[in-house]
C-alpha cells in the first residue's frame, strides 16, 4: 500500500502522459481545469492536453485559447465516443481521462504512475474530491477516500488513468453506451486480469457537482440510462438492479393504494421502501465509507429516496424506449409479411 500525499519517480521514468477531456458547455469550469493541469509537477514536454467538445454553444472553445492544447469538435457523440476519438488521435503511452469540472493537484501524473510500478495494475484513479462550498447534499453522498490506496471494482471514467496498451487491447469504452461506461470498462479490464487501484494520491476535485435535490435527482435519473447495459457482465442478481426495480414497483404501488383505497398494499410498499433506504444507508455508512459517520444517516435517507427515485425512472424511460422498438420491429415484420 502507498500512503502519503505525494511520491516521486526517478528521473528517467517519465512516460509520456495523454490526458483527454471531453467537455460540453463547459465555460465555467474549463478554465480552472486547464490552469491545474499546466501547474502540474510533471514536465510539459511528456504530456499533451486533448479536448474533445461535443457541440458546446456557450462558447467553451474561446476560454482555452490561452492553453496549449489540441481541440476536436465531435457533435451528437456519447461521452464513450469523445473519450476514444481522444485516445485515438493521442500519442501517449499513457492515457489519462479528465472530466472538464475537475482540477488535479500538482503531482496528480507522478503519482499515477508510481501506483503502476505495482504488478497487475491496469487502471489507477480515484473518487472525486469536494469543492469548498459544498453544500449538504454532496457532503452527505461524498465518500472520503482512503489514505491507503486499495483495490476497487470501478473507477469513474472523470479521473482515470491507463496504459494505451491495456486500453487498446480491450478497444476503449463501449461507444453504445450513454452512461456506465467506466463501469463497463473496468470490468472487461479485470476480465483481462488486472487490478483496478484507487488512492487518494490522484483524487481531483469535482468543481460542478450535483449540490440540490433537483441536480441530484435529475443527475441519477440519466447515470440510471446506462444502468442495464453497464451491468450486462453481472447477474440478475445484482443488488443495485433489484433494489431500483423494487423501488419503483413499491412507488407505483403506493400510488395505486391510494386511488383504489387499499391500506394494506399501502402499509406493505411503505414498509418494503423503508427497507430498501435503511438497508441502502446502512451498507453506504458502515459497510462501503472508511469513514463511519452515523449522523449522516438522515441526510443519506432523503438522497437515497431520490437516488432510488431517478433510476426507477430511468428504467422506466428504458424499458418504454424498449417496447417501442420492439412494436416498430413487429409492425415492419407485419407490413413485410403482407406484402
Amino acid at each position: 500500500m502507498l500512503e502519503g500525499t505525494s511520491v516521486k519517480p526517478d528521473n528517467h521514468s517519465f512516460p509520456f502522459v495523454s490526458i483527454i477531456i471531453p467537455c460540453l458547455n463547459s465555460k465555467r469550469t474549463i478554465v480552472d481545469c486547464l490552469t491545474a493541469i499546466f501547474k502540474l509537477n510533471y514536465p510539459k514536454e511528456f504530456f499533451q492536453v486533448i479536448l474533445v467538445d461535443n457541440g458546446s454553444t456557450d462558447g467553451t472553445l474561446n476560454f482555452i485559447r490561452d492553453f496549449d492544447v489540441r481541440s476536436f469538435i465531435c457533435p451528437e457523440m456519447t461521452i464513450s465516443a469523445l473519450r476514444n476519438h481522444g485516445a485515438k488521435n493521442s500519442k501517449g503511452s499513457l492515457l489519462a481521462f479528465l472530466d472538464s469540472d475537475c482540477v488535479v493537484p500538482e503531482n496528480w501524473l507522478r503519482n499515477a504512475i508510481i501506483l503502476f510500478r505495482e504488478r497487475g495494475i491496469g487502471v489507477v484513479g480515484c473518487g472525486y474530491g469536494l469543492p469548498q462550498d459544498a453544500g449538504w447534499v454532496l457532503k452527505a453522498w461524498y465518500l472520503p477516500a482512503s489514505e491507503s490506496s486499495k483495490e476497487v471494482s470501478f473507477i469513474p471514467a472523470g479521473n482515470m488513468v491507463v496504459p494505451r496498451n491495456i486500453f487498446d487491447s480491450i478497444q476503449g469504452f463501449d461507444e453504445r453506451l450513454i452512461t456506465g461506461e467506466d463501469y463497463d470498462l473496468c470490468q472487461r479490464v479485470r476480465d483481462k486480469g488486472y487490478r483496478i487501484m484507487a488512492s487518494k494520491l490522484v483524487q481531483v476535485v469535482h468543481l460542478d457537482s450535483a449540490d440540490s435535490l433537483f441536480k441530484f435527482l435529475k443527475k441519477e435519473r440519466w447515470y440510471g440510462k446506462g444502468m442495464l447495459p453497464s451491468f450486462n457482465r453481472a447477474t440478475f442478481f445484482n443488488k443495485t438492479i433489484i433494489f431500483c426495480h423494487l423501488f419503483g414497483f413499491c412507488i407505483i404501488a403506493i400510488v395505486l393504494s391510494l386511488v383504489f383505497f387499499s391500506g394494506f398494499v399501502f402499509i406493505a410498499s411503505l414498509i418494503l421502501l423503508i427497507f430498501i433506504l435503511v438497508i441502502s444507508v446502512t451498507y453506504r455508512i458502515f459497510v462501503k465509507a472508511d469513514y463511519k459517520d452515523a449522523k449522516k444517516f438522515i441526510p443519506l435517507m432523503v438522497l437515497y429516496f431520490m437516488y432510488y427515485l431517478g433510476r426507477a425512472y430511468a428504467l422506466a424511460d428504458l424499458y418504454k424506449e424498449a417496447l417501442k422498438k420492439y412494436l416498430e420491429s413487429l409492425k415492419r415484420k407485419y407490413e413485410a409479411g403482407s406484402e
